[in-house]
């Protein structure tokens, strides 16, 4: 009895080791599928700098500055006088165009002769252009060598009115006039040889860019030196 008991004590605890051994083997089972199961942790994500493309609309090409001129010719005069087209308002800076301040009117006639030298019986062509002066008048004189004053041959408006005067040249006579907004041009005849010398007046409205006011008055040409020979 006692061999019996004995046996069946260790088969119990056989059976009891087993059952511990095979809780713990399934434990061990489970840890490892788990592990085997869970998926690795992913790489942290490289955020990389963007690139800022510039947009089509907003690319500028440089252009080179046009320098703007005002011509201001007084023939017969001396010379030619020439300015760069400034802003109002901004200082005189030497060197830099584009920065002076708006400069003073400067109205004036430009005058051009067909001829210079011609013989009796041809004609001569006068033609004026008048600068910063509107709605103008105008009249042609001639001072022969030798005498004192200046004579006016004709008078003719912008709108082509024409006013012959007494002849008081004795080298040249009034023919014809064609007066006009930009520009006059009167026909003259030789009649004696010798020299004298035609002038252009202007009249009309001048207007000061700096008051906005305008005011009515005369300007003449430079002198065209005319020789007349038989």
């Amino acid at each position: 009895m006692l061999r019996i008991r004995s046996r069946i004590e260790i088969a119990e605890r056989m059976i009891l080791f087993l059952n511990i051994l095979g809780r713990g083997l399934t434990i061990l089972a489970i840890l490892v599928l788990s592990q085997a199961c869970t998926p690795a942790p992913n790489p942290p994500t490289q955020v990389l700098p963007q690139t800022q493309t510039p947009d089509s609309q907003t690319l500028t090409t440089p252009t080179q500055a046009q320098n703007v001129f005002i011509p201001a010719v007084r023939s017969g005069g001396g010379g030619t006088k020439a300015g760069v087209e400034n802003t109002p308002g901004v200082e005189n800076t030497p060197g830099v165009q584009g920065t002076q301040s708006e400069a003073a009117p400067d109205p004036h006639v430009e005058v051009q002769a067909d001829q210079t030298t011609l013989k009796v019986g041809e004609t001569l062509t006068i033609v004026g252009r008048p600068v910063e002066i509107s709605n103008p008048s105008y009249e042609i004189s001639v001072r022969d060598a030798g005498v004192e004053n200046i004579n006016s041959l004709a008078r003719v408006t912008y709108n082509n009115q024409v006013t012959p005067l007494e002849p008081s040249s004795g080298m040249l006579e009034f023919v014809s006039a064609e007066g006009g907004l930009e520009q006059v041009k009167f026909l003259l005849r030789a009649k004696a040889p010798g020299r004298t010398t035609v002038t252009v007046i202007a009249t009309g409205e001048i207007h000061n860019p700096g008051s906005g006011q305008a005011s009515w008055t005369g300007q003449g040409s430079g002198s065209v030196d005319i020789t007349v020979t038989n």
